[in-house]
């Protein structure tokens, strides 16, 4: 189940965004989002790049809902909020909390923290619309 997560996480973190530190007015973290790049950037994984997938993306709608989609043809539903600078997805066994960097129209830099093996690992992810 571990491992199902943290499949997922990685899924999930290729996409997601919020809304602080955005660049112009009006930046929002609604619409269809690509990963361009993810770093785990500290921890047990240290400089560990992963390379996006150029079918898996996350929509984020404006009534809160978040759809994730992946090459293999699945989709997962999820809810998410904004605070602040947080953005927090809801999943089933809990809920994943994003540090929101970077949002303009059409890029975005997110980093999250989780802990693994005894490790704290940071991801950043950097989105493209």
């Amino acid at each position: 189940m571990k491992n199902i997560f943290y499949v997922l996480l990685i899924t999930v973190s290729f996409f997601l965004s919020a809304c602080s530190k955005s660049e112009g007015t009006g930046a929002t973290l609604v619409g269809k989002w690509k990963a361009d790049s993810q770093v785990i950037t500290s921890g047990i994984y240290k400089n560990h790049k992963i390379m996006p997938n150029p079918w898996d993306y996350m929509d984020f709608k404006s009534n809160g809902n978040l759809e994730i989609g992946q090459q293999t043809g699945d989709v997962f539903f999820y809810k998410y909020k904004i605070e602040g600078s947080k953005m927090t997805m809801t999943t089933p066994s809990h809920d994943v909390v994003f540090n929101i960097v970077k949002l303009s129209f059409n890029y975005a830099t997110i980093t999250n923290y989780e802990t693994y093996n005894n490790a704290k690992d940071e991801w950043t992810i950097n989105l493209i619309k």
